[in-house]
């Protein structure tokens, strides 16, 4: 049998939550045809990184976080495919989609409310309800998410709540994740990165236990994580970097070791005078290589990383840009080193500091990994250290 499941919400982060607890139920595939927003007003819209290295629409993290394998777009197979096993079909509109090609469609839309939903066919009402928590997990029964008994934390994610709810929701999630596998109650403190400068790092900052800095698309993130990392770093709060956040972390520490705000992200500062992230490799067309999908990282022994990995580790990737070598050596006088690199020791997959309360980064995303019952251990310690300073 083939669903055919309309979704029309402008939010990115939640396309597709309902369809994937009802895929679930059914224990079918849950495939996407056509899927588009704009990335101009959404810069994150299209940042959900699957297995074999896709970027699709950011709300398809619900999907892997049910269990649900990231499957290949539809192809012309898809109508024969149905006829044999039950396949959930996703689109934006139904008018999009030729439905007389199907001689066997159960149509369906999603009805969006503030923080609920109802999945809802023509003549047969709701077949399944949802509401969301406040980490913006989507649940099909109104089981209370979070199982906090203490203690009552304070942290600080560097970026808009809107953000976090509207375009890529999974690292609210994760740290949902965490904080239930321990029993604490967060204190969620969104803090625009484009906000945070020199002046008014300490205010924003000072009375959090712990500061997160997320990954992401946009660039005009990096000036105001680069502060929040850096007063982080001199405060002795404990600071998580996921991504992009690693990159500001790193290139923080680089300016404070090199007593130089002249290091930038060539990402962010095509002009700056000294690279901390430059492209991991230029094409002779000038396309950037592009390291994505599911990639293995080698530990150092003994480093914090390795401890909470395992002797296997692997992550989700989505970066063209890589920590410059030539800076390992100055980020070490301050006691930040390298903990993991890519296979081929080129490229640094995660840093970290062992004299600090806690101050850790990964270039992939640890996020996307995440599940209810299953937090990623770096967001797992990240927390039990902010608790600490708590």
């Amino acid at each position: 049998m083939l669903y055919l499941i309309e979704d029309a919400t402008p939010e990115p982060a939640q396309f597709g939550a309902l369809p994937a607890l009802f895929a679930r139920t059914l224990n079918a595939e849950l495939r996407c045809a056509g899927v588009h927003f704009d990335e101009q007003r959404s810069p994150d819209a299209h940042q959900h990184v699957t297995a074999d290295g896709r970027l699709v629409v950011s709300g398809l993290i619900w999907r892997t976080r049910t269990g649900l394998p990231d499957t290949a777009e539809p192809c012309h197979e898809t109508f024969a495919l149905a006829r044999t096993r039950d396949i959930v079909l996703l689109v934006q509109s139904f008018d999009a989609f030729p439905t007389q090609c199907a001689e066997d469609v159960e149509m369906l839309r999603v009805v969006h409310g503030a923080d609920s939903a109802q999945l809802v066919e023509d003549g047969s009402g709701v077949v399944l309800q949802a509401h969301r928590d406040r980490y913006g997990r989507w649940r099909s029964t109104e089981e209370a998410a979070s199982r906090a008994i203490g203690p009552f934390i304070a942290i600080a994610l560097i970026g808009r709540e809107c953000d976090q709810h509207q375009q890529y929701p999974a690292t609210l999630a994760a740290l949902g994740d965490a904080a239930d596998a321990l029993g604490f109650d967060l204190d969620l403190r969104f803090i625009a990165a484009q906000e945070i400068d020199r002046d008014n790092a300490e205010t924003l900052l000072a009375d959090a236990h712990g500061i997160l800095l997320p990954g992401g698309a946009d660039m005009t993130r990096v000036a105001g994580q680069i502060e929040a990392a850096r007063f982080g770093w001199l405060a002795s709060i404990p600071v998580v970097g996921l991504c992009l956040g690693m990159q500001s972390m790193a290139t923080a520490i680089a300016r404070l070791a090199l007593k130089s705000e002249e290091i930038g992200i060539k990402e962010a500062k095509p002009d700056a005078r000294v690279a901390s992230f430059e492209p991991i490799h230029v094409g002779k067309d000038g396309v950037l290589l592009h390291r994505s999908g599911l990639r293995p990282i080698s530990l150092v022994p003994g480093s914090r990383i390795a401890a909470m990995l395992g002797a296997q580790a692997s992550i989700l990737c989505n970066h063209r840009y890589r920590l410059s070598p030539a800076l390992e050596a100055p980020l070490a006088t301050l006691g930040v080193t390298v903990s993991a690199h890519d296979e081929t020791g080129s490229i640094a997959d995660a840093i970290e500091a062992d004299k600090h309360p806690f101050f850790a980064g990964m270039q992939g995303h640890p996020e996307l990994s995440s599940r209810d019952g299953a937090p990623h251990p770096l967001l797992i310690a990240f927390l039990d250290a902010a608790a600490h300073r708590s």
